[in-house]
């Protein structure tokens, strides 16, 4: 639950352009939400002032120039310290969105590899492949046995070879400092609120989403809850003092 502080100021967009994402601007002088969860993920930029917040009963803080980051469904409270004034931008990011291109990237690279690995075994032996499986001219499933037999396992594959969905990205902390990563999300703001074209602000929401699972999120296998992860270099600092 929240409460409407005395000195706010709030905007939404909700482009048609970018129905992956929610944007909104903020800024208060008091103590604002209680704890509360968001379906989407949260991406913030601090653009002033300094905040205390609770993410999964654990204590964390963010000052002006850093990027606050929570993942869907994590139970938080974001409150600017107390006589202080902050000011944030909020990107609320579908999670089967994030997913899906987090998929897409993984997907990529492991077929660059299976790629790669094919030419390497074809190159050692053209006649007579070693055991595996792949996809004849026909689109058949097929293996390869030890003499080079070759067995038909159906259009569906060997059992178990059905598609899963994406698992959700995790974060590697909730707050971190990248200036990259900062400038990639503004430049999206900025095309929202002044009404940039369709185009520019889909590749800029890619771009920027892109650099938040390569710099900020765990790798697929490793994901797990990102509450309270060992601080890495991007972290913030425990000691930091905000900006002024």
């Amino acid at each position: 639950m929240s409460r409407t502080p005395r000195h706010a100021a709030v905007r939404f967009w909700r482009d048609p352009d970018l129905p992956e994402v929610e944007v909104r601007r903020s800024s208060y002088n008091e103590e604002t939400f209680r704890r509360h969860t968001h379906a989407a993920y949260s991406i913030g930029i601090m653009d002033g002032g300094a905040a205390s917040f609770m993410l999964e009963g654990a204590s964390h803080r963010a000052v002006a120039g850093q990027l606050v980051l929570i993942e869907p469904d994590r139970v938080h409270a974001c409150n600017p310290d107390r006589d202080t004034f902050f000011a944030y931008r909020m990107f609320y990011v579908d999670p089967a969105w994030l997913a899906e291109l987090a998929g897409q990237a993984t997907g990529q690279a492991e077929g660059q590899a299976e790629g790669q690995a094919e030419l390497a075994t074809t190159a050692e032996t053209p006649e007579h492949p070693g055991p595996g499986s792949a996809q004849d001219a026909s689109g058949r499933h097929v293996e390869w046995t030890e003499s080079g037999e070759q067995a038909e396992l159906g259009a569906s594959g060997p059992p178990g070879s059905c598609a899963r969905p994406a698992p959700l990205p995790r974060f590697r902390a909730p707050v971190v400092d990248c200036a990259q990563s900062m400038a990639a999300w503004s430049a999206l703001y900025e095309a929202v609120s002044r009404g940039g074209s369709m185009l520019e602000k889909q590749s800029l929401l890619v771009q920027a989403a892109e650099l938040l699972l390569t710099r900020h999120c765990l790798p697929a296998p490793d994901a797990g809850p990102a509450a309270n992860p060992t601080t890495p270099a991007d972290a913030l600092p425990p000691t930091r003092p905000a900006a002024t």
